[in-house]
C-alpha cells in the first residue's frame, strides 16, 4: 500500500488593507526595504562538497556572506526547475519561496558543511506576503549558544 499525502494553501479575499482584526493600521506598518538583485554571480557552493542537485537547481546570488563564509548572509535566490518533472515549469510564488526557505540553515551555518552536518527536524514557515516575482531574497541568521548538545 502507497500513500501520498499533499497539502495546498488556498488564498482567502482579502477585505482590503487595514479590515483584517490582526492586520496592523496602514500608519503603523514598516515599509518593506527593497534590495536590488545583484548582477550574475559565478555559481559555487560549499567548500569540499561536490556535485549538489538541490544547490545547482537554484541560481544564487549573494548581497553578502557566502557558501565559505561562516555566518549571517543574504542572497536573492531564484529555482530553476520545476517542482515535479511532469509539473508546470512556472513555479508561482509561494512555491518558489517553500522550496527555498529551508535553505536559510544553510545559508546562515556557523559551521563548514564539510565537518558538520546540520538538518533542522522542523521548519515551520511564516508568510507576510506572498512574493511579487520569480527572485526570492532570505536575509539568514543561524543563533548559536556555547551551552547547547546535539547528539
Amino acid at each position: 500500500m502507497r500513500r501520498r499525502w499533499s497539502w495546498t494553501a488556498r488564498r482567502r479575499s482579502s477585505p482590503g488593507p487595514g479590515r483584517s482584526p490582526s492586520a496592523r493600521p496602514s500608519s503603523q506598518r514598516r515599509p518593506i526595504p527593497r534590495r536590488p538583485l545583484p548582477d550574475p554571480q559565478p555559481q559555487s557552493y560549499f567548500p569540499g562538497i561536490g556535485r549538489w542537485g538541490y544547490g545547482e537547481a537554484t541560481e544564487w546570488r549573494f548581497v553578502s556572506g557566502g557558501w565559505d563564509v561562516p555566518g549571517p548572509s543574504q542572497v536573492w535566490a531564484h529555482v530553476r526547475l520545476p517542482l515535479l518533472a511532469d509539473s508546470d515549469p512556472e513555479l508561482v510564488g509561494l512555491q518558489r519561496l517553500l522550496l527555498l526557505a529551508d535553505s536559510a540553515n544553510g545559508l546562515s551555518a556557523q559551521m563548514f558543511l564539510g565537518d558538520w552536518l546540520f538538518i533542522p527536524p522542523t521548519l515551520t514557515v511564516t508568510v507576510f506576503r506572498y512574493p511579487q516575482s520569480d527572485w526570492i531574497y532570505l536575509d539568514c541568521r543561524t543563533p548559536t549558544c556555547p551551552l547547547t548538545a546535539a547528539a
